[in-house]
């Protein structure tokens, strides 16, 4: 018997029986936009609070990342199949977006809480003589300026938290873009997540 024999006479046979062979319905947030982007887990990240940089979204090549490579060099851990290159530090406790090259850049499904002015904190691991610079997007609009993470030490996995500038967000849903714009030759850029931060305001003098 054929496959396609086969199917209809399943079909008929589930008809019969009054069963239904429609597909289960997905959330809002898990159905794939147009392009085919997607929140990874199915649900966007959430602002106030940390966007994970390996949290990227679903998609693949040219749709939720630009990897220059076309596999995950090197292959250290099985957290997520992708290009983009994942590891982990030795203690077991970060997982990292690293081996990371000029113009290369990831997307973001985001869910801003309330519109208003954020803080950006980042979480970096940066060696070599000339610091990168990466830029933070939104809906395409360069929201961040350039922030060039400085050099931290001459050991891959050892992160520090920088500040970044303040940005003002629009309330409701948002794609962000984390971009790359340059990595130097001989400078390892690593990334663990950015932090938004409501800004508190002054309190009036009397």
């Amino acid at each position: 018997m054929r496959n396609h024999d086969l199917i209809s006479l399943l079909l008929t046979l589930m008809l019969s029986l009054g069963l239904s062979a429609a597909a289960p319905r997905l959330s809002k947030a898990q159905e794939p936009k147009a392009d085919g982007l997607a929140p990874f887990g199915g649900k966007p990240q959430m602002i106030p609070g940390t966007v994970e940089f390996e949290n990227f979204d679903e998609g693949g090549e040219g749709v939720a990342y630009h990897d220059i490579e076309a596999a995950n060099d090197p292959v250290r851990i099985p957290y997520r199949k992708t290009d983009v290159d994942l590891e982990i530090t030795p203690d077991k406790k970060i997982v990292l977006v690293g081996h990371i090259k000029t113009g290369e850049w990831m997307k973001y499904t985001v869910d801003v809480a309330k519109s208003g002015a954020y803080e950006l904190e980042l979480s970096v691991a940066s060696e070599g003589a000339e610091p990168p610079e990466i830029r933070i997007e939104f809906d395409g609009v360069d929201v961040s300026g350039p922030i060039r993470p400085p050099t931290t030490s001459q050991r891959w996995y050892l992160f520090h938290q920088i500040l970044g500038p303040t940005i003002d967000l629009e309330a409701g849903r948002h794609v962000m873009r984390v971009v790359v714009v340059k990595s130097p030759k001989g400078t390892s850029l690593n990334l663990d997540y950015v932090r938004f931060v409501p800004k508190r305001e002054k309190e009036k003098s009397p």
